[in-house]
């Protein structure tokens, strides 16, 4: 049995129509996947961020309480020296040179601290860009919408040669 010319140019059309639609919904699902990821990598880079802050935070406030135990420290062995000294008689350059030492030693315990915390700031910006990077480089890229024009030509030229092909 022949299939009318006509017939296959609908049966050819039918065929467009359903891969158009059929690419359509690929799209959306696919895009609708990229969109959930992509919110996902979002919220693991947001709780990334926040726990490297938390982490920064702790990290920052025992160092600032190393200084302050230094501070502490330099302040006792200084009146610990001054009070030895002066039980034993000790006054002037030498007692001065021993609590100097001792103050020398509680400010370079400080800077040395200072320093860790410039150290932790910085390095806490950096592990935030490599966060960053890192969600960027789990966004999934969404899919442009199938061309209907497109869609719709490759159609008409698919019922064309159909109806000519049975044409004859």
């Amino acid at each position: 049995m022949c299939i009318p010319a006509p017939v296959a140019a609908a049966l050819a059309v039918v065929q467009g129509i359903g891969e158009y639609k059929a690419a359509s919904e690929a799209t959306k699902a696919h895009n609708r996947q990229a969109t959930a990821n992509n919110i996902n990598a979002a919220n693991a880079r947001d709780l990334q961020i926040r726990q490297l802050g938390q982490e920064t935070e702790i990290e920052l406030a025992n160092l600032e309480q190393e200084k302050l135990d230094a501070q502490l420290e330099m302040l006792r062995t200084t009146d610990k020296a001054l009070v030895a000294g002066a039980e034993a008689g000790v006054s002037g350059n030498s007692l001065n040179t021993v609590t100097n030492e001792f103050m020398r030693r509680g400010l370079m315990a400080n800077t040395a601290s200072s320093t860790d915390q410039t150290n932790v700031a910085a390095s806490e910006v950096v592990r935030s860009q490599g966060i960053q990077s890192q969600a960027l480089s789990r966004l999934m890229q969404k899919k442009a919408k199938p061309s209907a024009l497109l869609a719709a030509v490759k159609t008409g030229v698919s019922a064309g040669t159909a109806y000519n092909a049975f044409d004859t």
